[in-house]
């Protein structure tokens, strides 16, 4: 995975290359050198040019971060679809170009610079920190289920950690507001099951702590770094029993 995500910037450098192809050959090939499929496979071409709408779905939910007037970012993305809507793939490369107009073209790249400026994902930081704990969520799920936990308090933590995971991976798309929202949910939660999840801690304090602290961590960016871990800080007495069991 790529430390930074900027779906605008993938599509910009996708079409600048495409622009670069031989005008009077056909669409479909035109899309096989840029996508890296074969021509003649249907199946294949399918799959490629199904990225491409895929990845302009994925620009345009980006674009809504950025502040402002939105459609001078999202009018070039329109453009680009209208391409796709009304392209015939044995015609000549020619046709598809003349969507591809310097307005359209500089519309993307200035698209580049503003998701760079504004949406999360496309900070390299925060990009880097997701990727990260989305590996050790991973980890922690297969402990948990290799763990001696009662099935019961085992599920719970699994889930969690599958909604906490689902969360971390939305914030290129969505930002902040999901993986908020679901710490509310989680924290809601242990706090109506702490019983059982106290009657579990004897001799599972260890992986218990480790669960603990990724809500903590996740906390930290859902909160900005600046900011003194609000979300712990409101759920800390409530489920102070459970901290201070496997401390």
């Amino acid at each position: 995975m790529d430390e930074t995500e900027n779906p605008i910037e993938e599509l910009c450098n996708l079409l600048e290359e495409m622009l670069q192809h031989n005008a009077a050959d056909t669409s479909l090939n035109a899309w096989a050198s840029a996508l890296k499929f074969k021509a003649s496979s249907t199946n294949e071409a399918i799959k490629g040019l199904a990225k491409v709408i895929a990845l302009l779905g994925r620009c345009e939910a980006a674009a809504q971060h950025i502040p402002g007037d939105k459609d001078l970012f999202l009018k070039p993305l329109r453009r680009v679809q209208f391409m796709l809507d009304n392209q015939n793939l044995n015609k000549p490369w020619q046709h598809s170009i003349n969507y591809l107009d310097g307005e359209t073209m500089t519309g993307l790249r200035y698209g580049v610079y503003a998701i760079n400026q504004f949406y999360p994902g496309a900070q390299p930081e925060t990009s880097s920190r997701i990727r990260d704990y989305i590996q050790k969520i991973d980890d922690l799920l297969e402990e948990f289920i290799n763990s001696d936990l009662p099935d019961e308090v085992k599920n719970l933590f699994a889930k969690h950690l599958q909604a906490l995971r689902a969360a971390l991976t939305s914030i290129r798309i969505n930002g902040m507001e999901n993986l908020e929202e679901t710490l509310d949910a989680i924290y809601g939660s242990l706090y109506r099951r702490s019983e059982a999840i106290l009657e579990a801690s004897p001799g599972n304090e260890g992986i218990i702590r480790k669960f603990m602290e990724m809500l903590g961590h996740a906390n930290e960016l859902a909160s900005g770094w600046e900011n003194a871990s609000a979300l712990l800080t409101y759920s800390s007495t409530l489920l102070l029993p459970l901290i201070k069991s496997v401390v």
